[in-house]
């Protein structure tokens, strides 16, 4: 409610709450227009509006202090991303606008190159979400398992 107040006036912000007028396709072309997307902590140490910002080609504003990020040794999740501490949230605004629009053209480069690893495909497709969570168990996995059948010199 605080940051609602503080972004009321702004001529550049949409905030704004469900609606019934807005269906999944009016949320997604919303979020495709904008630049930045807040992505406020949530009940969970993961927030899913991070991935629907992606997803939408919107730079993630994470404003969570403890947060985790799946595919950390796969994704610089600072390269794509602003995250903003939860003490620095009424800043928000000010913070976004004093971003170069370099470093945003940058970010926006860096979302659509890796926004399909978080995305869920249905058949699985190369390069989705299911095989990135494939590489990582790979990479988890031990490389050398001695069990009983197993016999060496």
């Amino acid at each position: 409610i605080k940051m609602q107040e503080v972004l009321k006036d702004k001529a550049d912000v949409v905030f704004d709450g469900p609606s019934p007028t807005c269906n999944k396709k009016c949320y997604r072309e919303s979020m495709a227009r904008a630049i930045f997307c807040l992505c406020p902590r949530g009940w969970s140490p993961w927030t899913l509006r991070a991935y629907q910002a992606m997803m939408s080609g919107c730079i993630p504003v994470i404003i969570a202090d403890e947060i985790e990020f799946p595919f950390e040794n796969t994704i610089d999740w600072t390269a794509l991303t602003v995250k903003i501490a939860e003490v620095d949230h009424l800043q928000t605004y000010d913070i976004l606008k004093a971003i170069p629009e370099e470093a945003v053209r940058r970010k926006q480069d860096a979302i659509s190159q890796v926004w399909r690893q978080v995305a869920w495909e249905s058949p699985p497709k190369a390069g989705d979400a299911f095989h990135a969570v494939m590489r990582e168990l790979s990479r988890k996995r031990r490389s050398f398992k001695a069990s009983s059948f197993t016999f060496w010199n």
